[in-house]
């Protein structure tokens, strides 16, 4: 495997992880014991888009080197056999 494929690979694995921390970031919790009773209302606190903008960035930029990576051993387009 060359480095640019692995190079976009662990880019996409990045982006997925980052994008599911913000996931979880987003979706709000429920205390353990308040399943059916309206929990207090607690401080408001505010959560970051950074991790989800990150994420969405390198997925693109991964699957974008992924697909533009060639092998090594073909040549050049201009060079190419046809």
């Amino acid at each position: 495997m060359q480095f640019g494929k692995v190079q976009g690979i662990a880019l996409m694995v990045l982006g997925i992880i980052l994008i599911g921390i913000q996931a979880m970031l987003a979706v709000p919790r429920t205390p353990a014991g308040a399943a059916g009773e309206a929990a207090p209302k607690t401080a408001e606190t505010k959560t970051s888009i950074v991790p989800g903008i990150v994420g969405a960035i390198s997925l693109i930029g991964g699957i974008a080197i992924f697909a533009t990576a060639r092998r090594t051993d073909e040549p050049p387009p201009k060079d190419a056999v046809k």
